[in-house]
């Protein structure tokens, strides 16, 4: 149980760390498309 927790841990990490990956994308397009 203690390691499917840990693993459910890191997929969690890793889908922020891809989210905030992509917000900034969307951001830095924005700013491109703004200028």
């Amino acid at each position: 149980m203690g390691f499917n927790m840990e693993a459910v841990a890191k997929l969690f990490k890793k889908s922020d760390a891809q989210k905030a990956a992509e917000k900034k994308e969307r951001e830095a397009r924005g700013k491109a498309k703004a200028k």
